[in-house]
Order: structure tokens, then sequence, then C-alpha cells
């Protein structure tokens, strides 16, 4: 998980992979924020994540209104905002625009 390694926390060191991109810092467990986050996302429970302790704000949360994020946000008052969409774990019967979207699936 590309997380682990901003958290410097992954099997390889950061330093490694920095012929293949910049990475100008790491990142903490408390500056990220993750939202909508399904059953389907497994490597949170696996080592070393599972010991993070995220803040997670979950799918109907979310659909309710972004009032938890908006407190996260806050709450921390950041100077930048990085979004990531990871389209791979949405849900394959609802978003089909994916190549590992299989018919039956």
């Amino acid at each position: 998980m590309i997380l682990e390694l901003l958290f410097n926390k992954g099997p390889y060191p950061i330093q490694k992979i920095s012929d293949v991109a910049e990475v100008p810092c790491l990142f903490k467990p408390e500056q990220v924020l993750y939202v909508g986050l399904n059953d389907m996302m497994e490597p949170l429970n696996s080592n070393p994540m599972k010991n993070m302790k995220l803040d997670i704000v979950g799918p109907d949360e979310i659909k309710q209104d972004s009032s938890k994020v908006l407190q996260w946000l806050a709450a921390r008052k950041p100077s930048k905002i990085i979004i990531h969409f990871d389209l791979d774990v949405l849900d394959m019967k609802e978003f089909r625009s994916l190549l590992v979207a299989y018919p039956g699936t």
C-alpha cells in the first residue's frame, strides 16, 4: 500500500524509490483521512497499517453529508490538501469503467 511507503513503514525505505519519484516529505497517520472506505479495504487490517489508527469516514456517513470531513479539516487547519481517488476499490457492480470489472461481478 502506498501509504505504508509515505509513512516510511513499508517493506522498502522511501529512499530506495527516490530515483523513480520524488517525495518531498513523508506523512504521519494523523494527517490522513480515509473517506468512503468500504469493506473491500482489507489492507487496512494488515500489519503495519492496523496499528496506525487512521481516521476514517465510512460510506454511510459521507452519504448523509460532509460534516465529518469538514470537522476533520477544521480541527487540523491544513495549508494544503491532497485528494486521491482510488478507483480500484469502487464496487464494480456500480462502477463498470475499470479494467478489472468483468461481467458477472
